[in-house]
């Protein structure tokens, strides 16, 4: 995300516009906490309660983690820090967190895959 060129969405007029890193993260952000309160209006039923429940933990867990770990490493993009120690934040954040985000990510894969089985919904499912 830290390797794109910065943009966020400039609501004046309407197109997406060059921004600081943090702003970009920030707008992603945005977009992910919406789609959070998306998965926390769905009903459950018995069927989709397990899947829905890990919907919901992955959002959440992703979401805190961009907030603690990718805000201060957007933060020193656009404070123009050494790009080893830009790196080295980077590889540590994803040591933090990666193994814990993969297997929230595997465990909702699976239980949708599922789903989408017996309901013969034709999906594709991506690994990280």
């Amino acid at each position: 995300m830290l390797q794109e060129t910065p943009q966020s969405y400039d609501e004046k007029s309407k197109k997406m516009v060059q921004s600081s890193y943090v702003d970009h993260v920030k707008f992603r952000l945005m977009y992910a906490e919406k789609a959070y309160k998306d998965v926390q209006a769905l009903s459950e039923t018995e069927e989709t309660k397990p899947m829905i429940e890990a919907s919901r933990d992955l959002f959440g867990y992703t979401i805190d983690k961009e907030k603690n770990g990718y805000l201060s490493i957007a933060a020193m993009k656009d404070a123009h820090v050494a790009d080893d120690s830009i790196k080295l934040a980077a590889v540590r954040f994803e040591q933090l967190y990666q193994d814990a985000f993969s297997e929230k990510y595997k465990k909702l894969m699976e239980l949708g895959k599922v789903y989408a089985d017996k309901h013969h919904i034709k999906v594709e499912f991506h690994k990280f």
